[in-house]
């Protein structure tokens, strides 16, 4: 079978599977310590282990030991994660959505390899670039991190570094984010306003209407490549006929924002945790953690916009 080498969240990935949104990479022969290997594969072995934790439709099952994880979804089917081979495989479920499955392969699948592989923090937020400030809008669901990406991408005023997914490493006294899908995803109504009429999205899968609009050579919208050093962490609060108002957080205000907006599927084992807890505290000690409270409506952008760029000017 024919193998595909790609790029993302610092990893490189030798893959059965083809990813057309991400960009095709050389492998050197040499092995590699951030090199994963994504196959297509049936098995018929399963949760053996009692172990086993549902989060947002998906099932995990874990030993204490994690030499092999298990994740079964009902529309897309089943992986296994051999965690010390760095191998990921999927056995497809014959009337599933393969669409779904390539997303969740490089999103909640890969995002538990990471957390547990490696030293990072991952949390749920969009990172963008605004001159030499990369800077990261987090928040829950529906707090319109997209949306508001969406509308500094449309005004040429930043470039996309990852969506939904930020992939943190500590590097010194600093923090630095790798690049995540070259793509932004956003509901129709949205994409309607904010995208270019040449800029078309597709389907990301079919179980849902939200679009996946990929930010190729050819976009009009930009996607930075290359690591970007973390320079402000904004927390997105949306409110119907608030004003808007940007607060920052400290201590354990600021600490416990970023431990509820972790992007850790599943975690049992005392020593990840622990590492995790000590990334969080180390962030908030050296990156400025804020909240930014804004009112509802695309017709506020522009002056949430303007009042994060201006708020950014004044970071050091």
């Amino acid at each position: 079978m024919r193998q595909h080498s790609y790029e993302i969240y610092g990893l490189t990935l030798k893959s059965e599977i083809p990813f057309p949104e991400l960009r095709p990479v050389r492998i050197r022969p040499s092995s590699s310590p951030n090199q994963v290997f994504f196959r297509v594969r049936s098995f018929s072995d399963g949760f053996s282990s009692p172990m086993k934790d549902s989060f947002q439709g998906l099932t995990y099952g874990l030993n204490e030991d994690l030499h092999t994880v298990f994740v079964t979804s009902r529309w897309a089917g089943s992986f296994r994660i051999r965690m010390d081979e760095k191998i990921i495989e999927w056995n497809p479920s014959p009337r599933g959505s393969r669409d779904l499955g390539r997303v969740l392969l490089r999103g909640r699948v890969l995002g538990f390899f990471l957390a547990h592989s490696f030293l990072r923090l991952i949390l749920h937020s969009n990172i963008l670039t605004w001159g030499d400030r990369p800077f990261g809008l987090g928040g829950p669901i529906g707090s319109g991190k997209s949306t508001l990406t969406a509308s500094f991408l449309k005004e040429n005023l930043s470039s996309l570094v990852s969506d939904d997914v930020a992939v943190l490493e500590k590097r010194r006294d600093s923090f630095w984010v790798h690049p995540g899908a070259p793509e932004i995803r956003l509901w129709p109504q949205v994409a309607s306003r904010l995208t270019p009429l040449s800029f078309k999205g597709k389907r990301l899968y079919p179980e849902t209407r939200k679009k996946r609009f990929v930010l190729d050579a050819c976009a009009p919208w930009r996607f930075s490549r290359s690591p970007v050093r973390l320079r402000a962490l904004y927390f997105l609060s949306r409110e119907d006929k608030a004003k808007i108002r940007i607060q920052t957080l400290l201590g354990k205000r600021a600490l416990m924002e970023i431990l509820r907006n972790t992007y850790l599927p599943i975690i049992r084992q005392s020593q990840i945790l622990r590492s995790q807890f000590v990334l969080a505290l180390k962030l908030v000690q050296q990156i400025p953690i804020k909240r930014i409270t804004y009112p509802s409506g695309l017709g506020h952008l522009s002056d949430v916009r303007r009042a994060l760029v201006e708020d950014l000017a004044q970071i050091g």
